[in-house]
């Protein structure tokens, strides 16, 4: 091109060359927007993991496995707070990566550097100054490593997106009505469309901001300052349609503060308040948020919790300062400065639901937390970062400033991001930087105890009840790990504490009573069920371990009183159904025998139980002494499956034949000699043994001198006797005898060839 060509273009082709540079520019610091989010977040990334509530929220979800589940999210009282909109992106990630942790914590980041570009819009709009240099802040600030590193706190990133478009969509609405209107009929906005799309785009997405997490309904007196720092008239035409965010935005934050009482817990001693304690929380945390913006160091994931006591003097010291401030911003908007005013005015609005006037559930650890002022920061950003963008030019000396600023928030950032790789590093550099926090050395102590690290957990266990001595959890904990490690006597005395807590429940007696078994104190264990049984008499885990205690005593009768309630109110506890049967058998009650070993066939819950039970009803069928309750038949086919189900390689092991009564008559033949193979029609030759396998030779000596030793007359002068003939040892029957003729050469091997599937199954 020469230079009279140069010199001829044409202003509209000066125009397009100005504005292509410019749409490259918008680009370029776009890009580098969302590169210096990703790269400052890179360890929450590549290692972040699960940590609190994450398993609340997703692991332990149940409703996140299929489509039903995802109907079931929108359905209040389902989940603990009313968020669907969060669940279902937690809904459609597990859908399509599981539970892997990588997915979660990029959309996060994703989320979050999409709201930073979405705040340079805004501020563009709004005409502050600095307008890319806030969003880099708001990126970068590691007082929001909190909301985009922690999983659960997807509701804030999630939220402050559809916020951010809801304001974009309403501040275009608006301008479209008032701005662009003309002489007649209703105004278009610029792109040709009618202006209430806009504001119906506005109504929805805030909406969904709502339904993601309700903080956001102060959005429509945020939009209210928006339009007084425009410096536009808020006349009632211009103010009418904030109503319907008023509305639905004041509806769901009281569904919100009444889910937190009701439903997450947020009730009690704990959040008793009077109405000046309310207010010096209140205060002292509106002063906390803007100093961690200007000092974000240390950021704890727990911060101190306070003690409000408005009968000191000095505590109320936050109320004055807040009033001095207020004065301040007062004089200065008179002067016509109405930033200041403006953005503390919005930061206060924003974080107001968090100050202390409402109970939330994380009032009983800190009454502050990092990410309550996810998006309240972005007044006191603007306000200082625009400050200082009016007042410095931007030359390369205020750039290089900035450049170092933001090199520094991030590398805060990236430490802070290496914290959420796991909840035992979160919970111990939480403790370091807060030694008192009671939760976080509970919560470590369950991961060690969990990990096989009782000894380990119990210090923490202690440090969580100095400080805070009345934690039903923490004294449980430790009582639950000194029986752990065996130290019973120990555990007893902390489980007795645990009882003297008003959250104690029958749970807690029925663990004291096995701690008192496990140290050899059953009669005390016995008597401690029956207090407890006192206070809880429908409780089923008192009665069973009390009938296990009374077995354990031999006093079996007493026993089965306790375990007859236990399978009125669960008939398929296999375990105490087969107690309760055999406990009959020998008593000779064989109806009641044979009826709770139906039972217990009927009831079973489990295939192990169902095989046990089956077994069980076999052998009796097979064995029992009054021969009108056996039945050979049944017991073939009971048994058969289960033959059939161990592949036919058995040997009869378990059963020991019973001497012959007087209802079976004969005679019983001798007993086979160890070793002899067995010799009953229709069963291999050589594969199997209708008796017990001999012992060892080592162990059967070792058993023979032990007996000796304990009984020298029994085990000399009767051996003498039968080597002598005058004493025969009581023969076991072959199984011929027993059922007889065809039914036990099908019966016996059947019942046998069952019996290793039991003893897998046992």
């Amino acid at each position: 091109m020469t230079k009279k060509q140069i010199t001829s273009a044409s202003p509209s082709d000066t125009a397009l060359g100005r504005r292509g540079r410019a749409g490259r520019l918008v680009w370029w610091s776009a890009s580098v927007l969302v590169a210096i989010t990703l790269v400052a977040y890179l360890p929450a990334i590549v290692s972040g993991g699960f940590i609190w509530d994450d398993d609340d929220y997703l692991l332990n979800n149940p409703n996140l496995q299929d489509v039903e589940g995802l109907a079931r999210l929108w359905v209040p009282r389902v989940t603990r707070q009313y968020y669907p909109l969060t669940f279902t992106t937690f809904w459609i990630e597990h859908t399509l990566w599981g539970f892997h942790p990588l997915g979660y914590h990029l959309v996060n980041v994703l989320l979050h550097a999409a709201n930073a570009l979405l705040v340079w819009r805004l501020f563009t709009t709004l005409r502050v100054p600095g307008a890319w240099m806030i969003a880099a802040v708001f990126a970068l600030h590691p007082v929001h490593v909190e909301s985009v590193a922690w999983i659960t706190e997807r509701k804030n990133v999630l939220a402050g997106c559809f916020y951010l478009l809801a304001a974009l969509a309403y501040l275009r609405f608006d301008a479209a009505r008032f701005d662009g209107a003309g002489s007649g009929g209703a105004p278009d906005d610029a792109d040709g469309r009618r202006p209430w799309r806009w504001y119906a785009a506005a109504q929805l997405l805030f909406v969904a901001a709502l339904l993601s997490k309700s903080i956001t309904c102060s959005l429509p007196a945020a939009l209210i300052l928006a339009l007084l720092w425009l410096r536009r008239p808020l006349s009632a035409a211009r103010l009418l349609p904030l109503a319907p965010m008023f509305a639905v935005g004041l509806l769901l934050a009281l569904h919100t503060a009444h889910l937190e009482r009701s439903n997450v817990g947020a009730a009690g001693a704990e959040f008793d308040f009077s109405f000046a304690e309310h207010l010096l929380i209140a205060s002292r945390a509106l002063l906390f948020y803007p100093w961690k913006l200007l000092a974000p160091w240390p950021l704890v994931f727990i911060y101190p919790k306070w003690s409000p006591d408005p009968s000191i003097l000095l505590t109320w010291w936050p109320i004055g300062l807040l009033l001095g401030i207020a004065a301040a911003v007062v004089i200065l908007w008179r002067r016509r400065c109405r930033g200041p005013a403006l953005a503390l005015a919005f930061s206060a609005g924003t974080i107001f639901p968090a100050l202390g006037f409402f109970n939330i559930y994380p009032m009983r650890y800190s009454f502050v937390a990092d990410h309550f002022q996810y998006l309240a920061s972005l007044g006191v950003i603007a306000l200082i970062v625009g400050g200082l963008a009016r007042w410095f030019a931007p030359a390369t000396v205020s750039r290089a400033l900035a450049a170092v600023a933001l090199l520094v928030l991030g590398g805060i950032t990236w430490h802070q991001s290496t914290q959420y790789a796991g909840a035992e590093i979160l919970w111990r550099r939480t403790i370091e930087a807060n030694p008192g926090c009671w939760m976080c050395h509970n919560n470590l102590g369950n991961i060690l105890t969990r990990r096989g690290e009782a000894e380990a957990a119990l210090p923490h266990y202690r440090a969580a009840l100095a400080a805070n001595p009345d934690h039903y959890q923490s004294q449980w904990n430790l009582a639950a790990a000194l029986d752990m490690l065996q130290r019973h006597a120990e555990a007893v005395e902390q489980w007795r504490l645990v009882l003297a807590h008003e959250q104690a429940t029958g749970g807690d007696w029925a663990m004291l009573g096995t701690s008192l078994n496990q140290a050899d104190r059953t009669d005390e264990a016995v008597d401690t069920y029956l207090e407890a049984i006192g206070r809880w008499p429908r409780h089923l885990t008192l009665r069973l371990k009390l009938g296990r205690a009374l077995v354990r005593l031999n006093r079996p009768d007493e026993a089965v009183e306790h375990f007859e309630v236990v399978l009125a109110a669960d008939p398929a506890n296999a375990g105490v159904r087969g107690f309760v049967a055999r406990w009959y058998e020998d008593r000779g009650n064989h109806a009641q025998a044979l009826r709770h070993h139906r039972l217990a066939v009927q009831h079973a819950a489990t295939d192990r139980d169902a095989v046990v039970a089956t077994f069980a009803l076999a052998r009796f069928l097979a064995l029992c002494p009054d021969t009108s309750y056996r039945d050979p038949g049944e017991a073939l086919r009971l048994a058969e499956p289960l033959s059939r189900a161990t592949g036919g390689v058995t040997r009869w092991s378990s059963i020991r034949w019973r001497p012959p009564t007087p209802a079976s008559g004969g005679t019983p033949p001798p007993s086979p000699r160890r070793g002899e193979r067995c010799s009953a029609p229709g069963s291999p030759v050589g594969t199997r043994r209708w008796f017990r396998r001999s012992k060892p030779a080592s162990r059967r000596t070792e058993r023979r001198q032990v007996n000796r030793e304990r009984h020298p007359s029994r085990s000399t002068a009767r051996g003498r006797e039968r080597r002598a003939g005058g004493d025969q040892a009581p023969a076991r029957l072959p199984p011929g005898d027993r059922l007889g003729g065809a039914d036990w050469d099908r019966a016996g091997p059947a019942v046998g060839r069952a019996q290793p599937l039991f003893a897998l199954a046992g």
